[in-house]
């Protein structure tokens, strides 16, 4: 425990540093699991329009078509985990965070002016295993409030 100011502000710097460390690995992780996600939808015949979508309500990973169903975009979420600690990645997409998912799909299709297309909200869970280096994907498609 610190006992002055001056230490205090030396905790705070160590603390602020770990976050930095602990953030940068996180952004690191799910980078590489959209990627992995990515290459995954191309090898079962999804096209990839986008990635990255950001509007004032949030962020879509992924919007490609899928193959199966024509005139429906999928818009994506990818989570990414190396344990299952605080459970399955899939279990980190709350209804607000759906909710959130919906209001940026409808911004993409208000931007860019798309009115003959449906959209299906999916997600990507993706479980890395540190120790086999090897990835379990599952694809979870229709994702919806009650999820």
């Amino acid at each position: 425990m610190c006992r002055n100011e001056s230490k205090n502000f030396r905790c705070f710097k160590k603390n602020a540093a770990f976050k930095i460390i602990v953030t940068g690995y996180r952004k690191q992780l799910g980078a590489w699991g959209e990627e992995l996600a990515v290459k995954f939808l191309r090898q079962r015949g999804y096209t990839i329009i986008a990635q990255n979508f950001a509007s004032r309500y949030g962020e879509i990973d992924i919007i490609a078509f899928d193959p199966r169903i024509p005139d429906t975009l999928c818009m994506l979420e990818v989570k990414t985990r190396v344990s299952t600690d605080f459970g399955p990645p899939e279990e980190a997409i709350t209804p607000n965070k759906i909710k959130r998912l919906h209001d940026t799909a409808c911004s993409y299709f208000f931007q860019h002016r798309i009115e003959d297309r449906i959209f299906r909200l999916d997600a990507i869970s993706i479980l890395l295993d540190p120790a086999t280096r090897r990835a379990k994907i599952k694809h979870i498609k229709g994702i919806n409030f009650e999820s």
